[in-house]
C-alpha cells in the first residue's frame, strides 16, 4: 500500500510542477465556458416563414377536384 501512494505522491507533485498541465486543468474550461456564453448569450435573429396551403395550391394547379 506504501507503493501505491508513492506512486500518487509522485503523480500529483508532476502535475503541480507542469504549468501546461495546469493551464489545461483550470484555464481551458474558463475559456469554454466564456465562449459558451458568447455563443448563446448573442442576440437571435428570428426568421419570417411564410406558409402555402398545399392542398388548395395543389387542386389550382391541377385542373381537378380533389377528394377529401
Amino acid at each position: 500500500m506504501t507503493s501505491v501512494f508513492a506512486i500518487v505522491r509522485r503523480i500529483l507533485t508532476q502535475f503541480a510542477l507542469d504549468k501546461r498541465t495546469l493551464a489545461l486543468l483550470f484555464v481551458a474550461p474558463l475559456v469554454v465556458l466564456w465562449l459558451l456564453s458568447v455563443i448563446l448569450g448573442a442576440d437571435t435573429v428570428g426568421p419570417k416563414i411564410a406558409t402555402v396551403d398545399f392542398l388548395l395550391s395543389f387542386k389550382r394547379s391541377s385542373g381537378r377536384p380533389m377528394r377529401a
